[in-house]
């Protein structure tokens, strides 16, 4: 799939098969997948690129909702700890499965930005945006 079949001209919704991406507003995306499914490192490219172009550039940071089933590669898991742009991540879940998957991806790939698990999306929306305002 090409980057833009992936946009959607709303230009605060990226979409594909495999996931979705919300701008939730300025510089916080909301990332969410699809269940079932398995995401590579061309699938976490993309979702990179999408991010990209929905923060039109800029930094941003992201709320990952990590409910649903599915797999993620290890070079996805890479791709995804060194995102060029990213500054901070909240990995929103209520699943104990979630939160140790969460956790080992925080402290097996030392992603390069502040990233945090949450079981409530306002809380954190709140801690995102603390990062962002830490970075001006």
């Amino acid at each position: 799939m090409h980057i833009d079949e992936v946009v959607n001209l709303q230009q605060n919704m990226s979409t594909s098969p495999k996931f979705y991406l919300e701008l939730l507003e300025p510089q916080i995306i909301k990332v969410c997948m699809t269940d079932g499914i398995d995401i590579e490192l061309k699938d976490a490219q993309e979702m990179i690129l999408a991010a990209s172009e929905l923060a039109k550039g800029k930094e941003y940071v992201t709320v990952f909702d990590a409910s649903k089933t599915g797999t993620i590669s290890k070079e996805a898991r890479d791709a995804f700890a060194v995102s060029p742009k990213r500054i901070a991540a909240a990995i929103l879940t209520d699943s104990l499965a979630n939160k140790l998957v969460g956790n080992f991806f925080i402290k097996s790939h030392k992603p390069l930005y502040p990233t945090r698990i949450f079981s409530n999306e306002k809380e954190a929306v709140k801690w995102l945006r603390t990062q962002i305002a830490s970075k001006r």
